[in-house]
């Protein structure tokens, strides 16, 4: 157990005690039942972890380590629905396999029922589906004695266990539970005095385990776990047709008292259970209790393992969030220098039933083996936003370095218009394209009669086999048919009957407003994980012949399908798993996907200008989220402060695009919906000038302007200084060059209740934001750090008690800005944020002499508190920060205040602007 991790994570205003072990990218969240916590988990959490998973186990709000809720006897099962989803957001799980034992079962099943997308199978031991509410466990039918109604009665297990001791009250139960028979009381005992002393534990827990137990319940108490489940289990959940709709399976023990609950063997044997959960497996242990799990732990650990690798893991981790902004859709393909259109062959049809690779809402389920190479396929890929407001947006082809001509057409361009626009690559392109789109139409009409048009209400259109929407060959005014993928595959059964799946969708409708469909991002095979997706790619190209596989490839990019072949000519890859070869004709599992790709116009360079994405890069073994804009060659890195995040720059962002520039802020490590390091506490700001190098690199920018804000500046200024060659110009707001200690500032010379001084100890700032909502504490910093005084407290106050409630925010920042900084430090919380920078400011980076040998230009608003901590306004204006920045020029904005390139949006964008444009990358 010694590897397994220990942390406490903030979720939805508790503090929930957490445990973790593996670092593979799928999640599997263990959720324990009474009498357990996180602990019971402990032999299914180290063999998930050794089988790839990422395993994490809490205790629940009121259990173990866990806090209490402010009223637990309001608390029901739906409150653990929000808490599940709560840790997922703070631990940055898009989607997740839930796990679940005794009542831990119910709210795994309701999250899978609420919120599909978010659960990819769950898994439930000793409980089948039972919806809260008076008929969930029929008490009616069992005598009084029954432990479920003397447990729901106020005071009553309260009195019973105070008789004894915790641990006592752990033993009896434990040791009770594991029998076959329901534990049920005569009129004159309590459900403790069922317990029989000379009884020993059972054989597979021991007393350590006991004591771990017992110590975590004399720390919570019985308070809570006997609200939930017990005392909340027939409260009315509302939900009158529920459905999990993802795979389940359910593990019984056959010596389970659970199974001798009324009706309840026959609700699970008769397949009943199946109306609420379709997908749904069932497994009998013979000689399992209600603990089986712990019971027999490799026979539990095993089932758990083999059905998880059965279910499909292309979607976990990498949901892309969208950005409050408008943002046209991009797809963007590379072109090469020779293209080629590969020839496609149909492949004899067998009784091979295909995994398919797609999952598509509305499709039916499917498993991909774990292992296969196509996953990483789709780990390349961008999403967008596209407001109501907004016109039919298009797609854009993005052209490799060489090419950069961007050719595009709007509805209703002209010929001519087209013609000047298109590069001879890029019409060669669009010629092949069509070309392909042609013979599928063409297909269509051979099978109409086959395959009937299929309607599915997913918010786009689906069609049948090979078929497309009427009209896909005419450039319409409509414009409605922009991209399509086809994923259609065919069920082959024992009597020779078929049944096809068609996984046809258009990912553009009117209506939507967004879309988070996956695409094929740029692939130019430099990275590692470029690499694998092109070596995917050709897996695919290399199967058309083999007789597995029934569906016909019909299209994929002709330079991706050139660059496959020749990077592997023989067919030979790297399992990204093993890291050894291996042959196609190895892979006995392997979904033979159909991608047709339509593009029926290209986007005008002035509008690709405005063109705004959002998308994930893995520098540095961390997920970091970005944001984008322009196409221009040269590259503008825009670093945050506190308390932002990468839209802080939203504005500058779009000026310097429309100046030619290409636009690029991400949210640091720990902020926002960049993942979270795994030790925190350990990191400095120095780690972040690997990090920005890292996104560089990903991003294949050789040399790019850095414009920091904040203590954005610290990491811009080191990056300038320790890697001039990659850094064109630096230019930062409200902070001068400054090495921690040595030049600068003097924060000695101001009172104890300095914000940074607070926010240096730990544990001060946490206790003090943790009185507010988020929300209110972004509200409360960005007006108390827009005036011209330092935040200082006296030693009666924390820094939040001086913000003033009657003050409203300042006029530059709306509501609807307050919220997007809200609802993304709610996802991160203030772990990081409050160790770099203001725990890290006195890290020794090992710079002994720097110099930021780059131009440099520094912006201070004359109101910006900054200006006022001792020392600074003089080591500006004497001019002593140039020698650290000799090329420096410095700019003083009059009534700018610490978040000036907020508030003087237009003078700060122009002032950007013009020092970019006098410098040569």
């Amino acid at each position: 157990m010694e590897n397994i991790k220990h942390s406490d994570v903030q979720v939805k205003g508790l503090k929930l005690h957490v445990a973790e072990i593996g670092t593979g990218s799928k999640a599997v969240v263990f959720l324990h039942g009474f009498p357990e916590i996180w602990y019971t988990w402990r032999h299914q959490m180290v063999a998930v972890a050794n089988s790839g998973y990422r395993a994490i186990a809490f205790d629940f709000r009121g259990y173990g380590l866990s806090e209490q809720p402010p009223q637990p006897e309001k608390e029901t099962m739906f409150d653990l629905i929000d808490e599940i989803l709560g840790l997922l957001d703070a631990l940055n799980i898009t989607k997740a396999f839930l796990v679940g034992k005794d009542f831990g079962s119910i709210p795994g099943y309701l999250t899978a029922a609420l919120h599909p997308e978010r659960v990819a199978a769950v898994i439930n031991l000793g409980i089948p589906f039972i919806l809260p509410g008076e008929s969930a466990v029929r008490n009616d039918l069992l005598p009084k004695g029954f432990y479920i109604t003397r447990w729901q009665e106020p005071g009553r297990a309260e009195a019973d266990f105070g008789r004894f001791d915790v641990k006592s009250v752990i033993r009896n139960i434990y040791t009770l539970f594991s029998s076959s028979e329901i534990p049920i009381a005569a009129d004159d005992q309590e459900i403790m005095d069922l317990f029989d002393p000379s009884k020993p534990l059972p054989p597979w827990f021991s007393e350590e385990d006991l004591q771990t137990y017992a110590s975590l319940y004399e720390k919570s108490g019985f308070r809570y776990p006997l609200q939930v489940p017990y005392r909340s289990l027939n409260k009315d959940c509302g939900l009158s047709e529920p459905k999990v709709s993802v795979p389940a399976l359910l593990i019984m023990g056959e010596k389970d008292y659970v199974i001798k609950f009324p009706g309840m063997e026959d609700y699970i044997r008769s397949g009943a259970v199946k109306q609420f959960v379709p997908d749904m497996e069932i497994t009998y242990i013979p000689e399992g209790s209600h603990f089986v799990h712990e019971q027999v732990p490799d026979k539990v650990n095993q089932l758990i393992i083999d059905f998880l690798d059965k279910q499909n893991t292309l979607n976990f981790q990498f949901m892309h969030h969208h950005c409050p902004m408008e943002v046209p859709i991009q797809v963007f393909v590379p072109v090469s220098q020779t293209t080629t259109v590969p020839e496609f062959e149909e492949t004899p049809e067998t009784d091979f039933e295909p995994t398919p690779l797609l999952q598509i809402e509305g499709t039916t389920k499917t498993y991909p083996a774990a292992e296969d190479a196509a996953a990483l396929m789709m780990m390349a890929r961008t999403a967008s936003y596209v407001p109501k407001t907004d016109p039919m947006p298009s797609f854009s082809i993005g052209l490799t370095d060489s090419s950069r001509e961007e050719a595009a057409t709007q509805e209703g361009a002209s010929t001519q218009e087209v013609d000047r626009a298109k590069t001879p690559e890029t019409a060669n392109l669009l010629e092949q394209l069509e070309d392909l789109v042609q013979k599928i139409a063409n297909s269509a009409a051979k099978e109409e009669s086959k395959s009937p048009q299929i309607q599915r209400e997913t918010g786009g259109e689906s069609f049948g086999k090979f078929e497309t929407p009427a009209g896909i060959n005419q450039n319409t005014g409509d414009m409605k048919e922009k991209c399509y993928i086809w994923g259609t595959r065919v069920k082959t059964y024992a009597d020779g009957s078929t049944n096809e799946f068609d996984n046809v969708c258009t990912l553009i409708a009117q209506d939507k407003c967004i879309l988070n469909r996956m695409h094929l991002a740029s692939l130019q095979a430099e990275s590692y994980i470029e690499a694998e997706i092109v070596s995917a790619m050709c897996l695919i190209l290399n199967q058309k012949n083999d007789k597995r596989f029934q569906e016909q490839v019909y299209c994929l990019p002709p330079d991706i399908v050139n660059m496959a072949v020749s990077k592997h000519p023989n067919g030979e890859f790297i399992s990204p798993k093993t890291n050894k070869e291996f042959r196609v004709e190895d892979y006995p599992i392997y979904d033979c996907a159909i991608y047709v790709m339509k593009w029926l116009e290209l986007i005008e360079p002035e509008n690709i200008k405005r063109a705004k994405y959002e998308w994930d890069n893995w520098p540095q073994g961390l997920k970091l989220h970005v944001a984008e804009i322009g196409t221009g060659s040269k590259a503008v890195v825009f670093l945050h402060g506190f308390p932002e995040i990468w839209y802080t720059w939203r504005h500058q962002m779009i000026a310097v695009a429309n100046s030619g520039y290409r636009a690029i802020a991400f949210d640091f490590r720990g902020y926002g919906l960049s993942e979270q390091p795994p030790q925190p506490e350990k990191e400095t700001m120095f780690d972040l000038v690997g990090e920005i190098l890292g996104l560089m690199d990903a991003l294949n920018i050789t040399k790019a302007f850095l414009v920091g804000k904040d203590f954005g500046a610290f990491p811009g200024y080191f990056t300038a200084a320790a890697h001039p060659e990659r850094v064109a110009a630096i230019i930062t707001l409200g902070i001068p060059f400054m090495i921690p200690g040595k030049s600068g500032s003097r924060h000695d010379e101001l009172p104890n209740g300095f914000y940074i001084t607070r926010w240096k100890e730990p544990g001060r700032a946490e206790a003090d934001f943790g009185r507010f909502d988020v929300k209110s504490v972004i509200r409360n910093i960005y007006t108390l750090f827009s005036s011209s005084e330092i935040p200082i407290a006296a030693d009666d106050q924390e820094i939040m008690d001086l913000f003033d409630p009657s003050k409203p925010l300042p006029p530059w920042f709306s509501e609807e800005d307050l919220q997007t900084y809200a609802s993304l430090y709610e996802k991160s919380g203030f772990r990081y944020p409050l160790q770099v920078p203001y725990r890290s400011t006195n890290a020794d980076g090992g710079l002994s002499d720097p110099k930021v040998s780059v131009p440099a230009l520094l912006i201070m608003g004359e109101k910006d508190y900054v200006i006022k901590i001792p020392g600074i306004e003089d080591y500006i204006r004497s001019g002593v920060v140039k020698q650290f920045v000799p090329d420096l020029e410095i700019t003083f904005i009059p009534e700018g205040s610490h978040f000036v390139h907020e508030q003087f949006p237009e003078k700060i964008n122009q002032l950007i602007i013009d020092f970019l444009d006098k410098q040569s990358v």
